[in-house]
């Protein structure tokens, strides 16, 4: 292994695992690792590296689909690519990724709470960035589908007067989704004009609160609910 690396003008070797190499094996690439770099990728770290990304999660698909089933349960897990050595604490400031706490004055224990606070914070935005593709991708796919509900920059039309066009045009559970689509923009926002739509309808009294999972579970065909997961699920923020 030493001399082929060697011969080939490389500087190291990869090896990739999708199960535990023999004992043999194992002990070949411990005892290459004294004299070239040895850089493993084992099932774990195959894993892990594909769903830490946005662009990783389509080649899971694509080639481990069932690998990737048993991953859903937990597939907007909160990566961890912060953790409390990433902390910095100066002049009374704890920051980490651009987030910052004032810990002038506080105990040891409540300065620890925030600098914990903080690498969860700092964890939970490098989790959307890395969803963000994702979340957008869905949300295009909610546009193209209902135009009538954004305007040409794709931004909510904002106004009650589109959610009626969506209720004539397809009926009434595509004004419920597009609203809750707009929600993501400016939840009172599009809440408000939900219920001033559902008021000039005649459904008044049952207005208030539909912008809720229950009622996105309820009222949706499947597509629907599927775009409406994934934007949940992704958690972006459009631009």
């Amino acid at each position: 292994m030493v001399e082929t690396v060697g011969e080939w003008g490389c500087q190291g070797f990869i090896p990739f695992y999708t199960t535990p190499p023999s004992e043999k094996l194992r002990r070949q690439i411990d005892g290459a690792e004294k004299y070239i770099k040895v850089e493993r990728y084992t099932p774990e770290r195959i894993e892990r590296e594909l769903l830490s990304s946005a662009s990783g999660h389509p080649i899971a698909a694509r080639y481990f689909p069932k690998s990737l089933v048993n991953y859903y349960p937990k597939f907007i897990e909160t990566i961890s690519a912060f953790d409390i050595s990433d902390v910095v604490v100066s002049a009374g400031v704890a920051s980490v990724e651009n987030i910052s706490f004032v810990v002038e004055g506080v105990s040891e224990s409540e300065s620890l709470a925030a600098q914990e606070k903080l690498v969860e914070l700092a964890n939970a935005f490098a989790t959307s960035r890395i969803h963000a593709p994702n979340f957008h991708k869905a949300l295009e796919e909610v546009i193209s589908l209902y135009p009538e509900g954004f305007d040409g920059n794709g931004k909510p039309e904002w106004s009650a007067e589109a959610l009626h066009v969506l209720d004539e045009t397809y009926g009434l559970s595509k004004a419920y989704f597009v609203a809750s689509v707009w929600s993501f923009w400016e939840w009172s926002r599009a809440q408000r004009l939900f219920n001033e739509f559902m008021a000039s309808r005649g459904n008044g009294s049952v207005a208030i609160g539909l912008l809720t999972l229950g009622g996105i579970n309820n009222k949706l065909p499947d597509r629907d609910r599927e775009l409406a997961a994934r934007l949940l699920a992704y958690g972006g923020t459009p631009s």
